[in-house]
């Protein structure tokens, strides 16, 4: 569950049970419950859900969260940072967040069923590659006019190839819709080619 001010760095973490679909009692790969923590350097691979944070704003930097059975980042009740990490093929959303602030800075995040998924969030997303996501690349919960307090903080993100890019959500400046030219996204080499518009 996590011990606050840890460090948990440099490990591979997977086959963390199949048990839960949501909240405080799904199987995950890495659980910060009532404990920030640090969590950098890891590998989060194949579990049911990868990392999840639960009253614990939390640190989480340059990890690879893939493959996970439904989360990549769960987010609940946590004002977590959240940076220079690659999430990809997780079967539910790459990125989850629930009554909580976050910030998604530099982020690359591809292949889930969606990028990013906010409900009861203020959220912001900086400098993120959000590409090739099944079904939508950042979803808000709320509709338009029901925002007040949680609407979108969205800048220079790349956003594009999403079965759908934006719900309830509209591009923000700075944001672009190109391809990215990644070095080898089947391979999951995040690189970006000299020619890249991001």
């Amino acid at each position: 569950e996590g011990a606050t001010g840890a460090v948990f760095e440099g490990f591979t973490v997977t086959n963390s049970g199949k048990i839960g679909k949501t909240g405080d009692v799904m199987d995950v790969g890495i659980s910060a419950k009532n404990a920030p923590m640090t969590i950098a350097n890891c590998r989060i691979i194949g579990n049911n859900a990868g990392i999840r944070t639960y009253f614990s704003p939390s640190n989480i930097v340059n990890n690879i969260v893939a493959d996970n059975n439904r989360y990549g980042l769960y987010i609940l009740y946590s004002d977590s940072s959240v940076k220079n990490n690659i999430v990809y093929n997780n079967g539910s959303y790459g990125v989850y967040s629930a009554y909580s602030n976050p910030e998604l800075i530099n982020n690359t995040i591809f292949k889930n069923f969606d990028g990013i998924y906010s409900e009861v969030s203020k959220v912001l997303a900086k400098n993120n590659i959000i590409i090739k996501n099944k079904e939508s690349g950042i979803r808000w919960q709320e509709l338009l006019d029901s925002q007040d307090r949680v609407e979108p903080i969205l800048s220079n993100n790349l956003v594009w190839g999403n079965k759908i890019d934006y719900v309830n959500v509209s591009p923000a400046k700075g944001d672009i819709c190109k391809d990215p030219n990644l070095v080898d996204l089947r391979r999951g080499d995040v690189h970006l080619k000299n020619n890249s518009p991001a």
